[in-house]
Formats: C-alpha cells, structure tokens, sequence
C-alpha cells in the first residue's frame, strides 16, 4: 500500500494537525468502513447499525420479547399448559430476552414507516403486511375496526404485532386482531353470508 505521506509536500508531511487527520481517516478497518456505509440500512446484517437506527426512531433499546421453547411459550397457557407444570406468567419467570436483529429490524421499518402515517387503510395494510408477511383485511365499526391477518402466525409473531400496535395514536381504537388460515376468507358480521367463510381466530 502505497504510504499517503509521500503524496503531499513537507510541510503537510510534518505538520502535527495533518498527521492526526491523516491517523483517524486510516484507523477505521474495513468491517468499521461497511458498517458506517451500511448507518442507513433497516435491513443491515450489523446489530450495532440496527440500534442506531432504533435511537433516532426512538425504539431503543430493544424491546423485549417472552422466552420460547421450540417457538411456544414456557409460562401456563390456557388450552395448552398442563396444570403445575410451569409458571403462572413471564412476570413470575422473569424470562425476556431482547429482539433479534431479524425482529428487530421488522419494528424498526414499521416505526420508519410511522413518521408519515395518516391511519389510511393502505398504510395499515403496508405496515401489517412487513409484520406479517401476509395479506389482511378489516372489520369496521363506529369508531373501532377488527384487524384479521390472513395467514396463522406463531406466538413470537403475535406478540411483535401486539407491541408494535400499541403505538396505535388514532381516534379509532383497535377493536380486535385475528387469524385465518392463508387462502380463507374471512367471516364479516353483515356481509358474509352464515356458514360459508373462516371465523377468524382472535388472541
């Protein structure tokens, strides 16, 4: 590598200021030059870059998501847990453990996509869309509306959902939020006709 040094007349050569300069622009590694070219990416492999960005969205630090064993829960659910084998609640547990870059960079593309968001339902369905990866449609009523995602989602997945739309600053409250299996359609009170659609499974 050819020395910068020989590139520049004497006095730069020797000057104090110059030297200090010239020693913090080549103290960076390349791994440090593709982190600071990648300070912009929501997609980024680099967990430090992700909460930079978490910082200026004002998602930092990481949210905190329950502890799963084989992507199912190890406090008492209903319908799932037997009886005295496991704790009541994750706060009995004490078993949190922060979001993966990978669920972490998910959040973060929905609050990017927050800083212009007028609560159009297209905007709902974009945002629902980078959670879910899935298709979904909604259930209006007066001053509420039902959420249904078209696809089933696993206990990680609904409880990001359920953290990111806390953040709902609507006039309109969300009513419910719920599950189809992909391809059904789903039951709607007063349009759906009784019987011939999925009633969406709510948590």
């Amino acid at each position: 590598m050819i020395n910068p040094k020989t590139r520049v007349t004497p006095k730069f050569r020797d000057s104090t200021n110059f030297n200090n300069i010239l020693e913090f622009l080549t103290a960076y590694d390349e791994e440090s030059l593709d982190i600071i070219k990648d300070m912009n990416n929501l997609d980024s492999d680099y967990s430090i870059v992700l909460d930079e960005i978490g910082k200026s969205l004002g998602v930092y630090p990481r949210p905190l998501l329950p502890k799963t064993i084989d992507g199912k829960p190890i406090v008492f659910t209903y319908g799932l847990s037997q009886y005295g084998t496991v704790p009541y609640s994750f706060a009995d547990l004490g078993e949190y453990r922060p979001m993966t870059d990978k669920e972490y960079s998910k959040v973060l593309r929905v609050f990017a996509l927050g800083l212009n968001f007028r609560g159009l339902v297209q905007e709902w369905e974009d945002i629902l869309y980078v959670l879910t990866n899935s298709t979904v449609s909604f259930s209006n009523q007066a001053s509420q509306f039902g959420i249904i995602v078209h696809r089933d989602l696993n206990f990680l997945e609904k409880k990001i959902i359920e953290y990111v739309l806390r953040y709902n600053a609507l006039t309109v409250s969300i009513n419910f939020i719920g599950t189809v299996p992909e391809g059904a359609e789903p039951f709607r009170y007063g349009i759906s006709q009784y019987g011939n659609m999925t009633y969406p499974e709510t948590w």
